[in-house]
């Protein structure tokens, strides 16, 4: 199986991440509509009226919390969704790259950087040691691109 080029799993995966962000979008934003009107219309009527059964023990503590709360959550959730997108948006980029043939560049040193640090925050804002561990990797890894970037510029100034 071919890693980069047409035809490879670069290209596979450059194809896949579009998808997902096209998805994660759409879902993300009918299920922040969906949440906002949910939360707008059970603060004002009564949810036995209405027909609704949200009598759970997580939804009741949240309808206790404060509008400050709330708006800090719908905050946090906003924040980890564009991070997200972002992160899979640049991801495209790069594979998008790799199924052109172009694996040593100054771009891909630039998306693969931006990447580990948005997934640094990602990891921050989530607590999650093992995707800090990916970025910091993904770091290391955005080194060896920027190398290697360096070299292929020298090698064709070469020639």
């Amino acid at each position: 199986m071919k890693y980069l080029g047409e035809k490879s799993l670069s290209s596979v995966l450059s194809i896949v991440f579009k998808v997902a962000w096209y998805l994660i979008l759409a879902i993300s934003t009918i299920a922040g509509v969906l949440g906002v009107i949910l939360i707008i219309v059970t603060s004002f009527y009564s949810t036995n009226a209405m027909g609704i059964d949200l009598q759970t023990e997580n939804w009741m503590q949240f309808q206790k919390l404060s509008a400050f709360a709330k708006i800090f959550i719908l905050i946090y959730l906003g924040i980890l969704i564009t991070l997200t997108l972002k992160i899979i948006k640049r991801s495209q980029r790069l594979f998008t790259n790799f199924k052109n043939n172009i694996v040593f560049d100054q771009t891909n040193v630039t998306h693969t950087f931006q990447i580990g640090t948005l997934m640094v925050w990602f990891a921050i804002l989530t607590f999650d040691f093992s995707t800090l561990l990916v970025s910091l990797l993904l770091l290391m890894l955005c080194e060896i691109f920027k190398s290697g970037a360096m070299l292929q510029e020298e090698h064709d100034l070469t020639i």
